[in-house]
């Protein structure tokens, strides 16, 4: 019988996992290189087919999110939203432990790996199964070690691995939450903040000049939204810098509803992914869970709203503000211009840079009793 205890019970820190980056590498080498048994062994449940695992990783993203566990999940969105369109097309014929995490990562007291357990998962696939946990198990500065020892890994190899690690931490930390194993969930929390380390995608804000399709997009886009909302939609706007004529912007049409009770643009999920959305729950306003958030891309962004709250007043007067007032929409355009030079790979300074000159137009263009 093997000693020591899983790795998600010893709290390891980042020195102790960097400590355990070679002896991991060495048997995921040996492992990999083994020739395949005679026997059949597929890989009956497509753990690397990202047409099924990336729904599944943005639904348990999702709930993380809900939940309140995680303090940067946007970046997580992002990496995840990176990789769809990622295809396993790399190497099918390498023996696998097929579920290689924290759990099943044995520790002794000396705090090294002593041994790998759990291995009702073997099959005959692509070595990136295993892989994963180079991202969701050790620090950015170990992984120059491992791969010293395991070998370099092809673009393929890596985003597969990259997206088995969302799918693997994100799933068993909504697991270890349902169940109360907190063990389980500070290491499913810890190996969420590790997959991003070196893995943040980096957009970098632009501000383009007016379109004058933008309108026709949002027309275009509206149409098929009442399709989907039916009876239930109360109303649906254009705002945002793309709904100014004029006004240079990011290229992002920001689409606001209205719906009698917010739980209704929870029931529109399917229909609301098929045109391309990812639902964000009640992502993107601090604090407010009477708000739906629904993202297609960087083209569009659904904010969803209950009717009388605060801030379809603001958005759809900030909008009215703007179109009277070309004087006070040009300051606007020149401090955006100006902070994007500055914050372009800095959303949130862009966004804090213009919120006196948005708290001004605030005080001006919306009467008290509606704010």
């Amino acid at each position: 019988m093997l000693e020591g205890q899983t790795a998600c019970q010893v709290h390891l820190n980042s020195e102790e996992r960097a400590h355990i980056a070679e002896p991991l590498a060495q048997f995921l080498k040996a492992l990999h290189s083994m020739p395949p048994p005679a026997i059949a062994l597929p890989d009956r449940i497509r753990r690397l087919d990202v047409e099924v695992r990336w729904p599944k990783t943005y639904d348990n993203l999702c709930k993380i999110d809900e939940l309140g566990l995680f303090p940067n999940t946007k970046d997580l969105f992002d990496l995840l939203d990176s990789l769809k369109e990622v295809r396993n097309t790399g190497p099918q014929q390498t023996l696998c432990h097929g579920d290689l995490y924290a759990r099943h990562l044995l520790i002794n007291n000396q705090r090294q790996l002593c041994g790998v357990i759990d291995w009702g998962d073997v099959h005959i696939g692509n070595p990136a199964v295993d892989l994963a946990v180079l991202f969701a198990f050790l620090p950015q500065a170990a992984r120059d070690s491992f791969l010293e020892t395991y070998g370099p890994l092809d673009k393929n190899t890596k985003q597969l691995a990259l997206i088995r690690a969302l799918f693997s931490a994100s799933m068993f930390t909504v697991y270890s939450h349902d169940i109360g194993d907190a063990d389980l969930l500070r290491e499913g929390l810890v190996a969420l903040g590790l997959i991003l380390e070196g893995n943040t995608p980096k957009r970098r804000l632009q501000i383009k000049s007016y379109d004058p399709t933008w309108p026709k997009l949002f027309k275009q886009e509206a149409e098929k939204l009442k399709q989907v909302f039916g009876n239930d939609l109360i109303d649906i706007h254009h705002f945002g810098s793309t709904a100014v004529p004029g006004l240079a912007a990011k290229p992002t049409i920001d689409i606001l509803i209205v719906l009698p009770k917010i739980e209704m643009a929870d029931t529109k999920n399917t229909q609301i992914r098929e045109l391309g959305y990812m639902p964000r729950g009640a992502y993107g306003i601090g604090g407010h869970e009477r708000h739906r958030y629904f993202r297609k891309g960087h083209q569009f962004h659904i904010h969803v709203f209950e009717p009388g709250d605060s801030h379809i007043a603001w958005n759809l007067s900030f909008r009215d503000y703007l179109c009277k007032h070309p004087q006070e929409a040009k300051e606007y355009e020149t401090l955006k211009l100006k902070l994007v030079k500055q914050y372009s790979s800095d959303p949130p300074s862009y966004r804090a840079g213009k919120k006196a000159f948005m708290d001004k137009i605030k005080s001006g263009a919306i009467p008290k009793s509606r704010r």
